[in-house]
C-alpha cells in the first residue's frame, strides 16, 4: 500500500523540502514520488481530494512553519507565483467575499483560491434558499417595475397569485428533475410561497406606511453596470475592485434634497453591529451606500444625502396570540420591522413610517439597541472606516496572507459555520488565537 494509504490526509503542501503531506495522526511525511499517487487518490476523494489536487499542480505553494505537525494555529502565506496566478496585484471580488476573509484568511483560501467545495446535494440548504428568495424578490419587483405598478396598491390576493407564478417560473432553472419530484421538495417549494407571500405582503405595507419610494432593484455595481465598481488603489499600483448588486433603493425626494435608503434582504437574523464592523465583518451596508451616493452625486445636481440602510429578513413569523383583542396582522407585522442605521433627521424620521420603528413608542428605543440613529456626521465616519478596514483586507489578502486565524466578534467566531476543520485543525478548546478587530473604536 501507498503512503497515503496509510495515513488520512489533512493537508498537502510544497516547502523547501519538496512535497509534503501532513497526516490526520500528526506524522509529516515526505516522499518525492508521491504525485502521481496523490493524482489518482484526488479523484476518489471530493473536497480534500481537490485541495490535494491543486496544491501539487503548484496553485497552493504554501510556506508552513514546522509546529503544523503539532495541530497548533499557523502563520502561513503564499509564495510571489501562487500570488501572480490567483491575483496579479488586483483583486476582483465583491464586498461579501472581504467578509469572508476577515472570517478567516484560511478559509477564504480554500473557498475561492483553492476552490475546494463540498459534494453537490439538491436540497434546499440555506444558500440555495437564500438564492431563490432573491430571484423572487427580483422578479416580482421587475413585473411590478414594467408594468408601471406601485408597491403600495397591492391587494395580498394579487400579491400571493404573483409570488406563486414567480416561483414556478425559477424553480424548473435552479433545481434538477429528480429533486423537483421529491415529496420533501414540492413540501419545500409550498413553505417557500407561503414565506414570500407574507414577506412581500410586509414590505407593500411597509411602502403604504411611508413616504420613501422603491427606486431601484437589483442596483448592480461594476464594469458595464449601473454603477461603476468600487475601487481601492494602494502600494506598488495594487488595488481590489469590488462588484456587487444592492437588493433595493429607495429614495425620499423633497425640494433641496432627496434621501436614501437601502435595503438588503437577508433569509438568516442579522443585525447591524458596529462592533462587527471593526472587525470588517458588516462592510457592505456602509460599503453599498458610500457607492450609491458618490455615484449618483458624480450624474445628479440634486443634494442626496443617506437616510437609512436596513437588513430585511425574509421569513414566515409565528406569533403567541392569548387574547382576542389582540390584531394579530399587526403582531405579524412587527416581526418584519427591519434593522439598521437611519438618520436622525425630522424628516427621514417621518417618512420612515412604520417601515423600521414607530418613532412615537417604546419601540424606538430597542430599535436604537439593534442598530441606531445616527447624525449626518457619523454616517460619514463609519463610510471612511468602512473604506479603511476595505483597504487594510485587501492589502492582507494581496500580501498572501491565509493564516488559521479566525475572527471572533461577542459570542460568534469564524469557525462557527466553517466546513474546513478537518483541514485547518484549529480547535477552539486549545487555541484562544482568534482575531480581534481592525481598528480602534474609542473615539465611539
Amino acid at each position: 500500500a501507498g503512503v497515503l494509504e496509510q495515513h488520512h490526509v489533512a493537508v498537502l503542501h510544497r516547502g523547501d523540502g519538496g512535497l509534503r503531506v501532513l497526516a490526520d495522526d500528526g506524522v509529516v511525511v515526505r516522499e518525492d514520488d508521491l504525485l502521481a499517487e496523490v493524482l489518482g487518490q484526488a479523484l476518489r476523494h471530493g473536497r480534500e481530494g481537490e485541495l490535494r489536487l491543486r496544491a501539487v499542480l503548484g496553485l497552493a505553494e504554501v510556506a508552513a512553519k514546522d509546529d503544523l505537525a503539532k495541530r497548533e494555529n499557523t502563520n502561513m502565506s503564499l509564495s510571489e507565483a501562487s500570488l501572480k496566478k490567483l491575483y496579479d496585484g488586483i483583486l476582483n471580488g465583491s464586498v461579501s467575499r472581504l467578509e469572508s476573509y476577515a472570517e478567516c484568511p484560511f478559509a477564504y483560501f480554500l473557498e475561492y483560491g483553492l476552490r475546494v467545495r463540498e459534494r453537490e446535494v439538491y436540497k434546499f440548504d440555506s444558500l440555495r434558499l437564500g438564492n431563490l428568495f432573491h430571484s423572487v424578490l427580483e422578479r416580482f419587483s421587475n413585473e411590478l417595475a414594467r408594468e408601471k405598478r406601485d408597491w403600495k396598491e397591492m391587494t395580498e390576493i394579487e400579491t400571493s397569485k404573483r409570488v406563486d407564478s414567480c416561483v414556478d417560473g425559477i424553480i424548473p432553472d435552479a433545481f434538477n428533475e429528480i429533486a423537483a419530484a421529491d415529496p420533501r421538495f414540492v413540501y419545500t417549494v409550498k413553505r417557500v410561497k407561503n414565506t414570500m407571500t407574507r414577506s412581500i405582503n410586509a414590505l407593500c405595507s411597509h411602502v403604504r406606511t411611508g413616504l420613501f419610494r422603491p427606486s431601484g432593484f437589483e442596483v448592480e455595481f461594476g464594469a458595464g453596470k449601473t454603477l461603476p465598481p468600487i475601487v481601492f488603489e494602494f502600494d506598488d499600483n495594487k488595488r481590489i475592485v469590488l462588484n456587487g448588486k444592492i437588493d433595493r433603493v429607495d429614495i425620499l425626494k423633497n425640494e433641496d434634497k432627496s434621501f436614501v435608503k437601502i435595503i438588503d434582504y437577508k433569509s438568516g437574523n442579522r443585525e447591524f453591529s458596529k462592533e462587527e464592523l471593526y472587525y470588517g465583518l458588516q462592510l457592505q451596508l456602509i460599503l453599498y451606500m458610500d457607492t450609491y451616493l458618490k455615484s449618483a452625486r458624480a450624474v445628479n445636481a440634486e443634494k442626496l444625502l443617506p437616510g437609512g440602510m436596513f437588513y430585511f429578513k425574509v421569513s414566515d413569523p409565528m406569533v403567541e396570540n392569548n387574547s382576542a383583542d389582540v390584531d394579530i396582522e399587526k403582531l405579524v407585522l412587527e416581526q418584519y420591522d427591519m434593522n439598521g442605521l437611519v438618520l436622525d433627521d425630522a424628516e427621514v424620521l417621518d417618512a420612515i413610517g412604520e417601515t423600521v420603528m414607530e418613532t412615537k413608542s417604546k419601540r424606538k428605543t430597542q430599535t436604537i439597541a439593534k442598530g441606531g440613529y445616527v447624525k449626518l456626521g457619523e454616517f460619514e465616519e463609519l463610510c471612511k472606516k468602512a473604506e479603511e478596514i476595505a483597504v487594510l483586507l485587501g492589502k492582507d489578502m494581496l500580501g498572501g496572507n491565509i493564516d488559521i486565524n479566525p475572527s471572533k466578534c461577542k459570542n460568534c467566531t469564524g469557525c462557527d459555520y466553517c466546513g474546513y476543520g478537518s483541514i485547518c485543525r484549529f480547535d477552539a478548546k486549545e487555541n484562544a488565537d482568534y482575531r480581534t478587530k481592525f481598528i480602534d473604536d474609542k473615539k465611539e
